[in-house]
């Protein structure tokens, strides 16, 4: 994943993960007879990562909705420059790998909605909002990125700061604004 993420996938062949992994390109193609079975396999061991260490940093700060929020873009912030905007172009090529990143979001959005919902029972989120309009129109913000395809206009720094912060900085009460100092 690495490499597809720094480089884009199409660019990176067969023979490249075969020498990065340090195993022959037939037993590349044994076990992934598709780049797509590859990419498809990678990113869904990328999520799961993802969700396990979540999951853990949860457990560990007791569902703290401001630790977990802070740490959630801090992430964001670590993972954003390693990111090629071919990734973006390329992945949309590949339909096996498009439904299942599909089948993530909507998972995702529940935990979201859940997140929020307990972000509100904490003070850090306002209890004023429709949430489910809130991550309609984050959703339609993000198909609006892919394709207009802004992550070439715009440093996804940028992205993060001038959209996500923006949506974040409306949505948090005043106290918790100011415990993050947003």
């Amino acid at each position: 994943m690495q490499m597809f993420i720094a480089n884009g996938i199409i660019s990176v062949k067969m023979d490249d993960i075969a020498n990065g992994l340090h195993i022959s390109k037939r037993t590349v193609y044994k076990l992934f007879p598709h780049k797509e079975d590859l990419l498809f396999a990678g990113l869904k061991a990328f999520h799961e990562d993802n969700d396990n260490e979540r999951d853990k940093f949860v457990k560990e700060h007791n569902g703290d909705t401001l630790s977990i929020l802070y740490w959630l873009l801090q992430k964001q912030i670590d993972v954003l420059p390693k990111i090629n905007p071919i990734f973006y172009d390329d992945i949309q090529k590949y339909p096996k790998v498009q439904e299942y990143i599909e089948e993530h979001r909507r998972a995702e959005k529940a935990q979201i909605r859940r997140f929020l919902a307990e972000g509100v029972k904490q003070g850090i989120f306002r209890d004023d909002l429709n949430y489910n309009l809130f991550l309609d129109i984050l959703s339609l913000c993000g198909q609006v990125f892919s394709k207009e395809k802004l992550y070439y206009k715009y440093p996804l720094i940028d992205i993060l700061n001038n959209g996500t912060l923006v949506f974040l900085r409306g949505i948090m009460t005043e106290s918790a604004r100011k415990k993050l100092n947003f």
